[in-house]
């Protein structure tokens, strides 16, 4: 549904847009309309690219958090390897 909207601008710029509108053919509120939207695309296009790298960067933080839990276990098992098969000293009686 369109609806009426007022803008308040200097004259020169009125005069400016009135004739730009005469020679590409369309009138000022398609013009408006149009300028707008294009606005509210690069708005959303922005959102949408950010929402886009957040995720990625989520996705790379939990890539991280399991490689180190990897790690972690790794290490755990190296640990109980070593001392599992480490001698154990001699506590014999001097």
């Amino acid at each position: 549904m369109s609806k009426k909207l007022t803008l308040i601008m200097y004259d020169s710029i009125i005069e400016w847009a009135k004739i730009y509108a005469y020679k590409t053919n369309r009138s000022l509120s398609t013009i408006v309309e149009n300028y707008l939207n294009t606005l509210l695309q690069k708005r959303m296009i922005l959102k949408l690219k950010k929402i886009s790298q957040d995720f990625q960067a989520k996705s790379t933080s939990r890539k991280i958090l399991m490689k180190t839990k990897d790690l972690v276990n790794i290490w755990k098992k190296a640990f109980l390897i070593s001392v599992i098969t480490s001698k154990q000293p001699n506590h014999s009686p001097n």
